[in-house]
């Protein structure tokens, strides 16, 4: 593993601090910026796709999810954060199968998704 430069841990609070003071595109930016620096820190990678997510860009965040997931598979935010990123993309079947996959790995169906499915089960996809 690469070792990491020793101003991560500012850059990580001031992208942080970004993202309480309601600047979501900075804090994006700056994780991106950490992200090629770093390459592969989950939470990074996790909070970076997150926040693409959360400013409505589904599309640019979903390989970042993706990655997410495959850095942290255990991870329920990981997997949660993608399935919402695929379901609203219309990606309705991988979304599932992010469901499944995530089942697979934990051993248990997470509360979250207990929920999805009901919904589902009664309005429909």
């Amino acid at each position: 593993m690469k070792e990491l430069s020793p101003d991560i841990d500012a850059k990580l609070a001031a992208a942080f601090e970004l993202k309480v003071q309601g600047d979501v595109q900075g804090a994006i930016e700056l994780f991106a910026e950490i992200d090629g620096l770093h390459r592969d820190i989950p939470f990074v990678v996790g909070m970076w796709g997150s926040l693409l997510w959360s400013q409505g860009k589904a599309e640019q965040a979903l390989p970042i999810l993706q990655r997410s997931v495959v850095l942290s598979p255990h991870s329920n935010l990981a997997s949660l954060a993608l399935f919402n990123a695929l379901w609203c993309l219309d990606r309705r079947e991988e979304a599932l199968e992010e469901m499944r996959r995530q089942q697979l790995e934990t051993g248990e169906l997470l509360p979250d998704y207990q929920e999805i499915l009901a919904e589902i089960n009664e309005k429909g996809p």
